[in-house]
């Protein structure tokens, strides 16, 4: 029987039975993460634990999914269902840390080595548990997914979130880096005798065990190679994990992967001093190595679920896939050549792409319209740093010439994870510094082109999630303002936030200490999730402007922003509380997220509300009748710089998600104030092969005409043209071509160039997103700016309409997620972000992971 939320097309083709769906490549990419993260706790440990993951990753992967061996009903259908739950528990990570002590002496030699791995592999899938299903925060993923996509029904999360999860991660992320056709280690005989002494006889024998995690393998080349094809009916159900997941605060991958980390440090320290002083409460993020536990986290009662229904697929794999080697008292599993040959009969293509990773590493693409390929690239030497995520353009070391602020709030340090930082760099009179063919790491200063800011802020506070530039003290100075949401007061988990002002100085660019910290009291406050910068007292100052869109005063996740206004009496050292500020709210709607993008310019300030519903009760409690995520836009505008003095709107469909980015210029070469918003949700027309089609979640943006005279019109729109490619997301009016007027950039960080999706894209390379620039002046478009005669089988084609299509060198790395532009005089630098890129063409296939990247367009200005 079909699962309720699945699509019959779906259900039918993709051949979902009942039993265990488990989240292998979720927990796996966890682990991974993890692992990236960890460092030794103790200097004076006689083992690397860095290293040795390093090591062992076969193990690591193994153990990262190896409690859910026991629950497929190709398990003796079922007969060790026990064992699932009890693998499950912190007592068989004490009986399992008391056995290595009893057996083994440090240094681990390679056999203990890959034991020890192996354990915490399993570690890393009860954290998960323990995140997701067990004991999950309020605000939490399960509860928020829930909350925003499914009208309140926690039991529909729970059953969804783990397929989706696996989905929408092998679609949009580049998992090359785990190798698909895994290897796993397997410490059999070790195990056998865990099992025993847990259960005080025997309870399983070693081929029960190798026979069980065979099958498990087997399900994780499966779903890796087919469950992707599922993302069309995924992601229209579950936009909120598409945009979130990754990064969600409470229960997002490097959520877990930060949790893994705590655990793993006391598990290093049991596997160093024993467990004799240790307490085992039944969350294992609840360990606690004293006599007397240290209630960390504050739970209510474990809640019923597990990571796991089973999917089966109709690939019919078999036993004979597996090819099974002993090493010493452990068991290797690789997929064998029988897998690999029906993996080339099935995908040539995909195949060849399998057996030459590195040559498709190499740049590819080719020019459409009026493209070109990029003149330079800049990363940072750190995985998971997300470089890009927030960025803005200011003379930060006062020599008159435009510098770029890059956030890159996952940038961790040994024992320092995700503590944030933000990159300088500098520009000049010509321009932005690039090297041809030669990326550039923003990391080695001796290059001269960067500096790096990492903050005051302790561990998981993601600095540089935001930032922005005004003179907040009236000096004449810009000064630096940066968001630092996942700071605890007292807690790591309690996200409370900071943001930091760093007061600039003449004829320096330094920045050591913050002159003013904003700190907030409210838990989940996430103080510095989003800034700007906007004149709201009409003194012609701006103010800084906060962005809090999960504030939870009267209720859950309504979100607020806060004012500090600008002020020559702000003192050189202060500490301020968010909750004495002016505050700004909108309508009292639960998980609607006010203040998730901000934008001040020229006297206006726009807030978006990307989850606003519509509400079918009065009262707005959650109903099936309500349209999710319609997006919800407010401006407010304090110097008649449009018709309007305030404006709310809102979308229509559900999940348009209209407001998401938004943005106002002067496109036409005239006094015309144009409003740009996008709903990157959005559903649209469009013509295949002149038939008509509707291209779902494609997205738009509508311009509407807002000038201080006459009534606001309609004057142009544009569409996305293929499915889930986020188009909109981010939008942006500035001069690119050095004409004096604006020019208009649209992001579609998820377009795929195979438009149809037919082939499995989670092993498809090839460019990924998209950044449209359509030139302003009197051919700016009207009506319907993505259609063309010369579109060809397809329309919209914004791709052959707009005057430049900038593309990436590789694919899934989000590119076109935002981009800043940095003038000079005679040319103008359109840096493009690719936020989830790895660095592979630098560092090869075992390079950097979703460090990010930054592309460098170099637009001369006309003569």
């Amino acid at each position: 029987m079909a699962d309720s939320f699945l699509h019959p097309l779906i259900a039918t083709l993709l051949l979902f039975l009942p039993g265990p769906i488990f989240t292998m490549t979720t927990q796996i990419v966890i682990g991974h993460r993890a692992q990236a993260f960890f460092t030794n706790p103790d200097t004076a440990s006689k083992t690397d634990y860095g290293q040795l993951l390093g090591e062992h990753k076969g193990a690591l992967y193994t153990g990262s999914v190896f409690p859910d061996a026991f629950e497929s009903p190709k398990c003796y259908k079922g007969k060790f269902i026990d064992l699932a739950t009890d693998t499950k528990s912190t007592r068989f990570l004490n009986i399992t840390v008391n056995y290595i002590r009893q057996n083994f002496k440090e240094p681990w030699n390679y056999e203990a080595g890959e034991l020890v791995t192996f354990l915490f592999g399993v570690t890393s899938y009860q954290v998960l548990d323990a995140v997701w299903y067990k004991y999950p925060d309020p605000v939490g993923i399960l509860r928020t997914l829930a909350n925003l996509n499914h009208h309140g029904n926690v039991t529909k999360a729970m059953e969804i979130i783990q397929f989706s999860s696996d989905v929408i991660l092998e679609y949009n992320l580049d998992l090359f880096y785990m190798n698909v056709f895994k290897d796993w280690d397997m410490p059999v005989h070790h195990l056998y005798n865990i099992y025993k002494e847990y259960y005080g006889q025997e309870v399983i024998t070693e081929p029960e065990l190798v026979h069980c995690t065979t099958w498990l393998l087997l399900k994780s080349l499966e779903i890796s190679y087919g469950a992707g094809e599922a993302f069309s009916e995924v992601a229209k159900l579950n936009p909120f994990l598409v945009y979130e997941l990754p990064d969600y605060f409470s229960g997002g991958l490097d959520d877990v992967a930060k949790k893994t980390t705590r655990v793993w440090t006391t598990l290093v320290r049991m596997l160093e001093n024993g467990t004799s002083n240790c307490a085992f409460p039944d969350n294992p993020l609840d360990i606690s190595c004293k006599e007397i536990p240290h209630p960390v986290y504050r739970h209510q009662n474990p809640m019923a679920g597990s990571l796991g229904r089973e999917w089966n697929g109709a690939l019919n794999f078999s036993l004979k896939d597996v090819l099974l080697t002993r090493k010493g008292l452990s068991i290797h599993l690789t997929p064998s050549k029988r897998f690999l040959r029906k993996f080339a009969t099935k995908n040539p293509k995909k195949h060849a792409m399998y057996k030459d990773t590195k040559e498709n590493l190499k740049p590819s693409g080719q020019s459409i319209d009026d493209n070109r390929f990029f003149d330079g690239t800049y990363y940072i030497n750190n995985s998971y740093a997300r470089l890009g995520w927030s960025q803005t353009v200011c003379d930060v070391n006062n020599d008159g010439h435009d510098d770029v602020i890059l956030g890159a709030p996952g940038y961790s340090t040994p024992n320092n994870i995700q503590q944030g930082a933000v990159v300088f760099v500098y520009g000049t009179d010509t321009g932005m510094p690039w090297l041809f063919d030669v990326p550039i790491d923003l990391t080695n200063l001796t290059l001269r082109y960067s500096d790096i800011l990492t903050g005051p802020s302790t561990m998981e506070s993601q600095f540089g999630s935001s930032v922005t530039c005004l003179d907040v003290n009236q000096d004449g100075v810009l000064d630096l303002v940066v968001g630092a949401p996942g700071f605890g007061n007292s807690d790591l988990d309690d996200h409370n936030g900071r943001v930091y002002i760093y007061y600039g100085r003449q004829n320096a660019s330094s920045f050591v200490q913050p002159n003013i910290t904003i700190t907030c009291q409210s838990k989940f406050c996430n103080l510095g999730y989003s800034l700007t910068s906007v004149d709201l007292n009409k003194d012609d100052h701006d103010d800084l402007v906060m962005g809090s869109p999960y504030y939870s005063a009267t209720g859950t996740q309504q979100g607020v922003i806060g004012i500090l206004y600008s002020d020559k009496s702000l003192p050189g050292r202060d500490v301020i509380e968010f909750e004495t500020l002016q505050m700004i709210t909108n309508v009292k709607q639960n998980f609607s997220w006010f203040g998730h993008r901000i934008k001040g310019k020229e006297g206006v300030l726009i807030i978006n509300q990307p989850y606003y519903r519509k509400c079918a009760r009065g009262d707005c409690q959650f109903s099936v009748d309500d349209k999710q995520g319609v997006g919800s836009l407010t401006l407010i505008n304090t110097k008649n710089t449009t018709s309007f003095q305030n404006l709310s709107l809102s979308g229509k469909d559900e999940f348009d998600m209209i407001g998401f980015c938004s943005d106002f210029g002067r496109p036409y070469g005239d006094d015309s104030l144009i409003l740009a918003i996008s709903a990157p949700g959005d559903t649209v027309p469009g013509v295949a092969a002149t038939l008509p089609v509707l291209i779902t979640q494609a997205g738009s943006v509508i311009l509407f005409n807002i000038s201080s005279t006459g009534d606001i019109s309609e004057m142009a729109t544009f569409y996305g043209d293929t499915r889930y490619s986020q188009f909109g997301s981010f939008i942006q009016f500035d001069d690119i071509n050095g004409d004096g007027v604006d020019d208009f950039l649209i992001g579609a960080p998820m377009r795929s160039d195979d438009w149809t999706e037919i082939g499995p894209r989670q092993f498809v390379t090839s460019e990924d997103g998209k950044l449209y620039a359509f030139y302003g002046g009197e051919t700016f478009p009207r009506g319907n700016g993505t259609v063309s005669p010369h579109c060809g089988v397809l329309t919209p084609c914004p791709g052959h309409v707009s005057n430049i299509t900038f593309f990436p060198l590789e694919g899934k790395g989000a590119y076109g997620y935002s981009a800043s532009v940095v003038k000079a005089p005679n040319v103008t630098s359109v840096l493009v972000t690719a936020v989830r890129a790895d660095e592979r063409y630098t560092y090869g296939e075992f390079g950097l992971d979703m460090n990010g990247r930054i592309y460098d367009y170099q637009i001369p200005h006309p003569p």
